[in-house]
């Protein structure tokens, strides 16, 4: 008869944590993080034994790495870097609102199916109006199509709080046109239109790149002929100064605006949202809003994406994951070790 009988974890968790993680004592690998380099210790046994990305890497190359040959990862951030050495040590992490997003992006990269699990738990339970859009931009850009559903239906409940938030300006262009994909909203197509001007204010002062330029993956987004004609005008007058909407989405909500016809209405693609405020020439050009509780067709977009390449793909599981992605992510890793070399011949 055999049986598995577990021991008590929290030495195995402490021990390891004091004397392995960033020991230099026993490790045969050195990694430099960050811009200025800072030095972590860690064992390629344990590296290769959790990470098929690692060990994809270093069964290639271990002829090469040696304890004096430092691997140069500069664009790692220690601390998360760190925390994933925790996680691939001791099956255990402490997460915070700050890193966490940075944290998943790691875990997909090296392929720590438990880690990303755990981190995209860790996030759909604290999701707030100030960091539900940083969530939502990490889940979308890593592919975590579950978190994705989770913090979409909070922002959906608190629209206007979240676009308001800091976290809103900071977030990616696929993330700003994934979110105007829904219906279920609960803004004015007005108030998106004034959000979205802002974020695209606040990246092309960042990036210092023109505003038109910023605003142009994620404008057509906007249900411009929602707007009621006054409304129209003025946006229009305010364009001609500060240009981010493309001449011929504007002359396309005015051709809306003249129809007066409830055939057009039929065959019409144009949705209310579920916050929009009625205006009369809705009548005419727009269908009530998808209230299913899919908002923006969220299936479909997801498709849309993959077939376009772009980061909305269906989750793989983590066997899949194993199996499929280490060599293309080990490309990455491969890269950085060629800078190592390098460090290590000006070194020399």
């Amino acid at each position: 008869m055999e049986k598995l009988m577990k021991g008590d974890p929290m030495p195995f968790y402490s021990q390891m944590r004091k004397r392995c993680i960033n020991s230099k004592e026993f490790a045969d690998i050195q990694f430099l993080i960050g811009p200025r380099r800072e030095p972590v210790w860690a064992h390629r046994a344990i590296l290769a034994a959790r990470s098929e990305v690692f060990r994809t890497v270093l069964r290639q190359k271990g002829a090469s790495v040696n304890k004096n040959q430092p691997l140069i990862l500069e664009d790692e951030r220690t601390e998360v870097f760190l925390t994933m050495l925790d996680y691939m040590y001791t099956n255990c992490c402490t997460l915070t609102y700050e890193l966490a997003p940075a944290v998943l992006s790691a875990a997909n990269e090296y392929g720590l199916d438990g880690l990303r699990r755990i981190t995209s738990k860790f996030m759909a339970d604290n999701i707030t109006v100030e960091n539900a859009c940083t969530i939502i931009d990490s889940s979308v850009l890593n592919q975590q199509k579950e978190l994705v559903k989770r913090v979409l239906t909070f922002i959906e409940e608190h629209t206007e709080d979240c676009f308001a938030s800091q976290s809103f300006l900071e977030i990616s262009d696929a993330t700003v046109a994934f979110l105007l994909r829904s219906d279920l909203l609960r803004i004015d197509e007005l108030e998106i239109l004034n959000y979205i001007k802002k974020w695209a204010e606040t990246v092309s002062y960042s990036e210092n790149k023109p505003m038109e330029d910023i605003a142009a993956p994620v404008i057509g987004s906007v249900r411009l002929a929602l707007i009621g004609s006054d409304e129209l005008s003025q946006i229009e007058s305010e364009n001609e100064v500060v240009p981010f909407i493309p001449a011929s989405m504007l002359a396309n909500a005015w051709k809306l605006h003249a129809l007066k016809n409830q055939k057009y209405k039929e065959s019409s693609e144009l949705r209310l949202r579920r916050g929009t405020i009625p205006r009369d020439h809705h009548q005419f050009i727009a269908k009530s809003a998808n209230l299913t509780g899919k908002g923006a067709d969220e299936e479909d977009h997801f498709e849309e994406h993959n077939s376009d390449d772009q980061i909305l793909s269906e989750e793989k599981t983590g066997e899949e994951h194993l199996q499929e992605e280490p060599k293309q992510k080990a490309k990455k890793l491969k890269k950085k070790k060629k800078k190592s070399k390098d460090y290590s011949k000006d070194s020399s």
